[in-house]
């Protein structure tokens, strides 16, 4: 009550200060009183007479301060233009307040409807901007580049070989700093159960690309960045407090990560980050590349910063003609792929441009489907008000002032509606980053920042002109001369409007419903491709962060030994092994030769350590030779390897592979790295194709060597996968086994395979998601304004069709043709919706797959699906038209 009544007196300042001492203490008596009785209505009706009331005050109090302001109209001059317009504008708010609280249907179903459409769009813009509009955090960020492959479907984000990487560097002169860099995974400290952190190899400049400086201490230098060079770490402000807490002399300590013990020279700013690898900002190691031309993994990224004065075109010029020169100078190399220039922006937002653009259009679409339907009340509205209207036009109302004052209403009902948005946005935007995917970048600044509401006030100004100008436009041709003609009969001309808008907002969403059956689709053919392993039954257990001590081969083949000892004789368990990595994760890829055929090189693969057991646990079919046993994953055992279908067909056509050898990590007579100058592995079996990387890409040539035959240089701790009938009875068991294998492991994140092959499709899904929810409103706003469109005629034309029933027609014949009318812009929508359509699906074929975007069958679906609604919708008020009782029709 105290709130209200400041909020009450607050508004009687508007009243003359003499008027406020006569009148005020019992203006202030009768608010509490109503206030006191509103209270027993209910929580809202108090702030509703508050807000009511203090309105009322204040435009009294205001209208009778510009009253008496004024002098006599015969001794003042003509009031200025802008005067005259703020008078107007006074009347024709206050004339729009009056005007909407006496019709509260419509009111509420109008403000509802665009709050909708309006909100909508600010949650889906909130993305865009965080993602896309936000300024990257670096100095200068338009002068932040990246080396790109082109390809046909343009620039695609560039990796390159360490080789690579030094020749751009060394043959550029357009970059005032250049930089690469690789994110790490490491255990820190000395406890053998301590906590990991994610950071990134960087080369020295890394960090000059960016133009961010250290908070304290000094970056790294050329010499840091050198293989045997001291070691040193530069720590994120996380680091700096979870391991030092915070100690201002931080300096010059050391720091055990992983296995090296290293000095810190520097502490990252607060607002440090880098959007490419968000996670990967705790610290920062120099990565002293060793840059061996036999080392053909394309792992390295080439970010640089331009110098002041070189444009985009004369250093995208120059790294074409790299491109030419280091293919001359190595012809022999496997990768010269065509490198161009692009802006950080560019190759960071990448495909998620496309993407966001054609979900901000389909919610575009939504908000005008919204509009339409709003303008088809307010015309229902307005031709009510026909007699109204006609009498304001033969006492001189202009058809500008109808206008306006149709204008202010429909403002005033949009601007309720943004401020109802606003009001649900944060919800809203939640809503989207929980089922976001993972490849939405900066998700943590998609927020609810002035933008985005600079954005929703701008799409309701907009909205509420839009609205406002379409009734205007029908509502202002009322003349008395007109309303006495047309009668009880209404206006044809609303009656064609309204019609036009349904065929609008039905070819809005007929393009919406194909969009979103497409999208459907593509996660239909993604679920039901072939895998290659039996997902059902599947359980996985991984550990989130770097383990210490599993960074050799021998003890990583002696937990997988306990853990599949521990789980292997137990009933609920039908088998049990462990791997590298789990399908649908990319692992290592290596060079490898085929021994005695030094002509035929292979080239890089995939490769994969796992344990005996693997291939029965994960349900490959096993195409020729053996799998793995428990004797060939120990120390010592002769070296042996297991192929997929892909590497037999690729480099054995028709030829039994079984019994060859592979020289895994050799190229051209040359091993990559010491660790790999062993003997040659035999193929003892080849299994069926595993869709390795991504269920849209087919599986690539795959090695896979017993864990114990792992070089140590790419040994982490495994992930295990469990086969079984009772998948949430083994989770518990899962866990304990581990435990009971190595007390100091953490515990591991447990999920089933099935988890893991949606996980993998989260981005199709987020699509196919966002834009059902899109076709869903649009369709019941379509079926909405279906309804009205009908009911509207049903109402207007109801002396005609008593007449009709009086002549003798029958009921169904009234019903047909009440229903036509409701069909026939529904049907002409459809046919303009699959026009369009099957012009605008092109544009979403980046999105698709597996599913062409003119799928005949998606877009009948789409126009059954909107037909029959609209002829359910029609069919009740179309029932009521052939109600009607002639007797009471002509006595009317």
């Amino acid at each position: 009550m105290r709130i209200a009544s400041l909020i009450f007196r607050t508004a009687l300042r508007a009243l003359p200060a003499d008027m406020r001492a006569r009148h005020g203490a019992a203006m202030e008596a009768l608010f509490r009183s109503r206030y006191a009785d509103a209270r027993k209505s209910g929580l809202t009706a108090p702030w509703a007479v508050t807000i009511a009331a203090g309105f009322d005050a204040m435009a009294f109090g205001l209208s009778l301060r510009w009253s008496t302001h004024r002098t006599p109209a015969r001794q003042s001059p003509p009031q200025p233009r802008a005067t005259m317009i703020l008078e107007f504008l006074r009347y024709d708010v206050r004339h729009a307040f009056r005007s909407l609280r006496k019709a509260p249907h419509y009111t509420l179903m109008a403000t509802l409807t665009l709050a909708l459409g309006i909100g909508a769009n600010s949650a889906i813009f909130s993305v865009v901007n965080g993602v896309m509009l936000r300024p990257l955090p670096f100095e200068d960020p338009h002068r932040v580049v990246h080396l790109a492959w082109e390809r046909d479907v343009g620039l695609v984000f560039g990796w390159m070989t360490a080789w690579q990487y030094e020749f751009w560097r060394d043959n550029t002169d357009v970059f005032s700093a250049v930089a690469t860099y690789r994110g790490f995974d490491a255990p820190v400290g000395t406890e053998e159960t301590g906590p990991s952190i994610r950071g990134l190899r960087v080369s020295h400049q890394f960090l000059e690309v960016l133009g961010v400086r250290p908070a304290m201490g000094r970056t790294f230098t050329s010499s840091d960045d050198v293989p045997g060079a001291a070691l040193v770490i530069l720590i994120g402000q996380s680091t700096w407090r979870n391991q030092f807490g915070a100690d201002p002399d931080v300096i010059g300590r050391t720091l055990v990560v992983g296995e090296d013990v290293r000095t810190v020279i520097g502490v990252l700013p607060a607002e440090f980050e880098f959007p490419q690898v968000a996670e990967y900002t705790d610290a920062l190691v120099p990565i002293a590349l060793r840059a061996d031309p036999l080392d053909e993994g394309q792992n390295y990224p080439f970010l640089a910063r331009l110098r002041d004065g070189v444009t985009h075109a004369e250093a995208d010029a120059q790294v074409r003609s790299v491109t030419n020169a280091f293919r001359d100078a190595h012809p022999t190399l496997i990768y010269h792929n065509t490198m161009r220039l692009s802006s950080y922006q560019e190759i960071f937002v990448g495909g998620l441009r496309s993407t966001l653009m054609i979900l901000m259009a389909a919610i575009s679409f939504v908000l005008l489907i919204a509009c339409a339907n709003v303008a088809n009340l307010s015309m229902a509205r307005a031709s009510g008000r026909a007699s109204e209207l006609a009498v304001r036009t033969a006492l001189g109302a202009t058809r500008r002032r109808i206008t306006a004052q149709m204008l202010v209403e429909s403002l005033l009902v949009a601007g309720s509606g943004g401020l109802i948005s606003l009001a649900v946005a944060p919800w809203a935007t939640n809503a989207l980053l929980a089922m976001s995917p993972a490849q939405l970048f900066r998700l943590e600044h998609v927020t609810l920042d002035w933008t985005v509401v600079g954005y929703t006030f701008v799409a309701t100004l907009i909205t509420g002109i839009v609205v406002g100008a379409a009734t205007a436009l029908s509502s202002s041709r009322h003349t008395f001369a007109n309303t006495l003609k047309e009668g009880a009969r209404g206006s044809t001309n609303q009656g064609k409007a309204r019609q036009t808008l349904l065929t609008v907002e039905t070819a809005l969403s007929m393009v919406l419903l194909v969009g979103a059956g497409l999208l459907i689709s593509t996660l239909r053919e993604l679920h039901q491709v072939d895998t290659g392993f039996d997902r059902a039954g599947l359980v996985t257990a991984r550990f989130d962060d770097a383990v210490r001590g599993y960074d050799n081969a021998v003890a990583v083949a002696e937990l997988e030994r306990r853990v599949i000892e521990r789980l292997g004789d137990h009933p609920a368990v039908d088998a049990v092994a462990g791997a590298s990595s789990l399908p649908l994760e990319r692992d290592w890829n290596l060079p490898v030769s085929i021994a005695g055929r030094p002509d035929d090189f292979v080239g890089a693969v995939e490769w994969r350590a796992v344990s005996h057991g693997y291939v029965e646990t994960l349900g490959v079919t096993l195409v020729r030779g053996r799998t793995f046993t428990a004797s060939d994953n120990t120390l010592g055992a002769p070296r042996v390897a297991i192929i997929n279908e892909a590497f037999a067909a690729r480099y054995f056509g028709t030829e039994n592979p079984l019994g060859q050898r592979l020289e895994i990590g050799r190229s051209r007579g040359q091993y990559f790295h010491p660790d790999f100058e062993v003997p040659a592995a035999e193929i003892v079996g080849v299994i069926a194709n595993v869709r390795d990387m991504s269920l849209k890409r087919e599986a690539r040539q795959t090695i896979h060597v017993p864990h114990a035959q792992a070089p140590d240089l790419f040994v982490s701790a495994p992930v295990f996968l469990v086969r079984t009938a009772q998948p949430t009875a083994v989770v518990g068991l899962l866990r304990s086994a581990i435990a009971n294998a190595d007390p100091t492991l953490p515990v591991p994140i447990v999920r089933r395979m099935e988890d893991v092959v949606a996980a993998s499709v989260a981005y199709e899904r987020f699509n196919a998601v966002l834009m059902s929810t899109f076709a869903g409103l649009a369709l019941l706003l379509t079926i909405v304004g279906v309804y009205g469109v009908v009911a509207y005629d049903a109402r207007r034309r109801a002396p005609e069709m008593g007449i009709r029933l009086a002549l003798g027609a029958r009921p169904n014949d009234v019903l047909r043709l009440a229903l036509l009318r409701g069909i026939r812009p529904v049907v002409l929508g459809v046919t303009v919706g699959i026009a369009a359509a099957l012009a605008l699906s092109r544009l979403i074929t980046s999105m698709l797959w597996g599913v062409n975007p003119t799928d005949p069958f998606t877009i009948a679906t789409g126009a059954v699906i909107l037909t029959g609604t609209a002829v359910v919708a029609s069919y009740l008020p179309a029932r009521q038209s052939a109600r009607v009782d002639p007797v009471v029709v002509l006595r009317r």
